[in-house]
């Protein structure tokens, strides 16, 4: 694991990225008792691992059908809310004699059968 650790704060780029796969890859064995080793890294190194075991853990994926499920909760109400205002719009202006011209059969019918 220290070597590993030692990789990831190495500074050519691709030693880094095969350190980090190869820490990914301890944590999937090992679990969290890899994060005893990370008392020399920087926090953003540290995030950065912590990104990377909770999509191992599959916590990123839940909170993005959450996230999702909400965001889809959001544009359904959005949708109810604009289903139902319209309705309530044409009864207010269809009642109000010299509206906008509102030509729906449920007014008395004059404008339309009177053609």
């Amino acid at each position: 694991m220290k070597f590993a650790i030692s990789g990831f704060k190495h500074a050519n780029k691709d030693v880094r990225d095969a350190a980090y796969n190869l820490i990914l890859n301890i944590y999937k064995y090992i679990g969290d008792n890899v994060r005893n080793y990370f008392k020399d890294l920087r926090p953003v190194q540290i995030n950065a691992l912590d990104e990377g075991f909770d999509k191992l853990d599959g916590l990123n994926e839940e909170l993005n059908n959450n996230q999702k499920g909400n965001k889809n909760q959001k544009a359904q109400e959005e949708y109810n809310n604009r289903q139902t205002s319209p309705n309530k719009a044409q009864k207010q202006g269809g009642s109000g004699g010299g509206g906008q011209g509102n030509n729906s059969d449920s007014d008395d019918g004059n404008f339309i059968n009177d053609k």
